[in-house]
């Protein structure tokens, strides 16, 4: 039962970071034109996404990756 709800959860983690990509990529096609400009707008978008789900999600882990003092 425990290994079905992770597997769920994945799932839906799974199927929320490809609607994220999705999004993203819409968004930076519209308005990039070149492929390297399309690149960085996705890759940095991500980034974002991701820095902002580890704050969101986890502030110990951030106090916990900082080390003591």
């Amino acid at each position: 039962m425990h290994t079905e709800r992770e597997r769920a959860q994945r799932q839906r983690e799974h199927a929320h970071r490809e609607i994220m990509c999705t999004e993203t990529k819409r968004t930076c096609t519209q308005r990039e034109r070149t492929y390297v400009d399309l690149f960085l707008c996705v890759y940095i978008t991500n980034l974002v996404h991701r820095l902002v789900r580890i704050v969101h999600v986890s502030p110990d882990l951030i106090l916990t990756l900082s080390g003591p003092g």
